[in-house]
């Protein structure tokens, strides 16, 4: 794998115009959202946009909770899906169904307001080397909107983390040399704006990830490709999984399978088998116990 540029590049939104030049630019933009029983949090969302609203489609995972009727309301075209598909395909059919040069792809309970826009247009219009990410703020703090990349220290991390809590285990893992792989990083999916031809180069999205750790392997793929991350000086607001209206238990089973998935493709079965084994204890517990249904 090729390493990934060291030196990022930040773009001000004082220097990438203003409102008005979001509404300048805004036809240059397809704005990707994928839904799935979102109806709490796409208003917000899509009352954050202004004008980039116009430039929104929506692709909808066979919702049932008023999604697609909320999103007619608000005379937002859709892409309705018969069933769910996962997010990694439903956003490849988005970008296929649109054809500006620039796509934004935009969690239904994401914040952007359109002076994100200004600096992702002035950063990336006429180039497709790189891709833009804001930061993110969710859960009363400000990530940056790009993350170190994985390593299989990580990985086990995460699901000895997010399965039975930080214990001292998780800490000593934190502390180990390589636990962050610095050759490389990954742009925070909540948020994600990248030329259109960049993004068809890489294949979009990998559809063998059905939710969550598709951005991390599209960051693998990104370095591979000598293509650079580029910070904008702009903040969104991200509710932090709450984009639909599913059991923390189905969240945290995606998010072991994500995983595994992971691991298998970049880092083999053997490691993606070990984090299955992991997470099986604490999700038949759950099942048996009713938390988090």
């Amino acid at each position: 794998m090729s390493p990934f540029p060291a030196d990022a590049c930040a773009v001000s939104t004082r220097a990438a115009n203003d409102f008005e030049g979001a509404t300048r630019a805004a036809n240059d933009f397809d704005v990707i959202v994928v839904t799935h029983r979102s109806a709490r949090v796409l208003p917000a969302c899509l009352a954050a946009l202004g004008p980039l609203r116009a430039r929104v489609l929506a692709v909808d995972n066979a919702s049932d909770d008023g999604t697609r009727e909320l999103l007619a309301r608000h005379d937002v075209a859709t892409l309705a899906l018969d069933t769910n598909t996962g997010y990694a395909a439903a956003a490849n059919r988005g970008a296929r169904a649109t054809h500006a040069p620039l796509l934004c792809f935009l969690n239904p309970d994401c914040e952007a307001a359109p002076e994100v826009f200004a600096a992702a247009h002035a950063a990336l219009a006429g180039r497709d080397d790189a891709c833009a990410v804001p930061h993110i703020a969710e859960s009363g703090r400000v990530l940056d909107g790009s993350q170190p990349g994985y390593s299989t220290v990580k990985l086990l991390w995460d699901v000895l983390a997010s399965n039975y809590g930080e214990g001292p285990l998780c800490r000593w893992l934190a502390r180990r040399p390589g636990f962050d792989d610095p050759t490389w990083r990954w742009p925070h999916g909540a948020c994600l704006f990248v030329p259109r031809g960049l993004f068809v180069a890489l294949g979009g999205f990998d559809e063998r990830f059905f939710l969550y750790m598709e951005d991390v392997d599209f960051g693998c793929r990104l370095a591979a490709h000598g293509a650079r991350i580029v910070h904008l000086d702009a903040e969104v607001r991200h509710g932090g999984h709450a984009g639909a209206s599913v059991s923390h238990r189905r969240q945290l089973g995606l998010l072991n399978r994500g995983r595994a998935r992971y691991a298998e493709l970049h880092h083999g079965r053997g490691l993606a088998r070990l984090l299955s084994a992991l997470a099986m204890p604490s999700m038949a517990l759950r099942a048996a116990t009713g938390v988090g249904a």
